[in-house]
């Protein structure tokens, strides 16, 4: 997880703004163990070196991945253009490929460790969801002794029932989550992801949409290097100056030094051993790496803005290609790839699923003549995707007074109705996620006589 801090201090018309990229991927799969701790000792696993090497020499050529993009918007502005998506997962493949244009500013004593990691990401499907959601709160609760824990309602955007989207197969697609994403605090999430071998239906990419693409306005995270990171999670890189707070910090990669963190301007980080900012090469923090001579802030999966990070290193690539040998956690998308090279784009406007639509009105009733009144009729409307119950408001059209009923089911009885009596009902969608739908349009209605089969006639929409 990324998140960017502002401290914005106003005086006058002028805004200062310092911004740093925080990430919390690390906490937030810790998340997932707490939730479901039958993944303890498989989740983010690597395989031993001496069983690697010989498979990785086998794997052989470029690993291809298939990517499902899920773009979440509520305002047009958040819609992503075909071309910023492209845009980005383009970017993706050349700092992967170290094809990147800033590979050149890589320091000379780390020239020799720079990695194609022979790894391609090929879009196949872009789903463009309109959605009523203004904005996607993740949330990260703790329970009673203070542990963090986690559950599928905290992380809306993944799922249809929150008002996000499902994930594609994830044996066959990485899934990437594109929206106007918030944990709450007072500085914007930037992204997390999911370490290999979790639950298929949270696997993925999320990342915030003004972040999403090669060339953005939004500085200093605007050449698309949060998703490089947040991949790099996915495929099991940790940060590299490690996430335990103190002293020297080791993502357990050979030839990424240990690392203390800081800044351009400070020698200290967030105490887990990350650098920020835009630091001048050679940076280090001796005291606590007396072996370092220079850190590899540049290194892609450490905090620094966008502008600054440029490379992977071999023993990274070495890491995330032994997912896709036999028996690895992503060997499955190893032959995920068709050959069908079409894209399918959908455009789904989410918001006019919600509000149901009344359909049908049907009297299987007689009606008495003595106490002109009517036993049964029904009303039946469209269901709502991911609601879990109904409210049903009813009146007589001459009322002030609408009486309500719950039902679960997406049509209700109504008992004793008056005869040659307007009446007028409208349905509302409760949700899983607790919201509420739009009502649907209301129908008047009239019950004439007996006779039970009888059309409606001048049925009124009230608007």
């Amino acid at each position: 997880m990324i998140k960017q801090t502002l401290t914005i201090l106003l005086c006058g018309l002028f805004v200062t703004v310092q911004a740093q990229r925080n990430c919390g991927t690390e906490d937030y799969n810790q998340n997932i163990l707490k939730e479901f701790p039958e993944l303890s000792g498989r989740y983010g696993r690597t395989n031993p070196d001496q069983l690697l090497n010989e498979k990785l020499k086998r794997l052989g050529g470029v690993i291809r991945i298939p990517v499902a993009v899920h773009v979440l918007y509520n305002k047009e502005e958040e819609k992503l253009s075909d071309e910023m998506i492209n845009s980005q997962i383009k970017q993706l493949n050349l700092d992967f490929a170290a094809k990147n244009i800033d590979i050149t500013n890589v320091p000379g004593e780390f020239k020799d460790r720079v990695a194609d990691c022979q790894i391609e990401f090929e879009l196949k499907i872009i789903n463009k969801i309109k959605t009523e959601e203004k904005q996607f709160l993740v949330q990260f609760k703790r329970d009673r002794r203070g542990a963090k824990v986690y559950k599928p309602a905290y992380e809306p955007i993944k799922f249809s029932s929150f008002g996000g989207k499902d994930a594609m197969p994830c044996a066959q697609y990485l899934n990437i989550w594109v929206g106007n994403i918030t944990d709450g605090s007072a500085g914007q999430l930037l992204g997390y992801a999911t370490f290999p071998g979790g639950v298929c239906e949270y696997d993925g990419v999320v990342i915030y949409y003004k972040c999403f693409g090669q060339s953005t306005s939004y500085k200093p995270y605007n050449k698309g290097r949060t998703l490089t990171h947040e991949v790099g999670h996915w495929l099991n890189l940790r940060h590299i100056g490690g996430d335990k707070p103190g002293g020297c910090g080791d993502d357990l990669i050979s030839d990424t030094p240990p690392q203390k963190g800081g800044s351009e301007t400070a020698r200290t980080g967030n105490g887990e051993g990350q650098n920020f900012g835009c630091p001048v090469h050679p940076f280090v923090y001796n005291p606590d790496c007396p072996e370092t001579t220079a850190e590899m802030f540049m290194n892609y999966m450490d905090y620094v803005n966008d502008e600054c990070m440029n490379m992977f290193t071999i023993k990274q690539k070495d890491r995330m290609r032994s997912l896709f040998v036999e028996g690895g956690d992503r060997a499955s998308l190893v032959n995920g790839v068709s050959e069908n090279k079409q894209l399918f784009v959908t455009d789904e406007k989410r918001t006019d699923n919600f509000t149901p639509v009344i359909t049908d009105f049907k009297k299987y009733f007689h009606c008495n003549p003595v106490t002109d009144t009517c036993r049964f009729a029904f009303v039946f409307w469209t269901e709502t995707p991911n609601a879990k119950e109904y409210k049903v408001f009813a009146k007589k059209v001459k009322s002030a007074t609408w009486e309500t009923i719950i039902t679960p089911n997406t049509y209700i009885k109504l008992d004793e109705l008056g005869s040659h009596v307007l009446y007028e009902i409208k349905v509302q969608a409760v949700l899983n996620n607790g919201k509420l739908s739009g009502e649907s349009t209301p129908y008047i209605f009239k019950l004439k006589g007996n006779n039970p089969f009888s059309k409606l006639k001048d049925l009124k929409l009230i608007i």
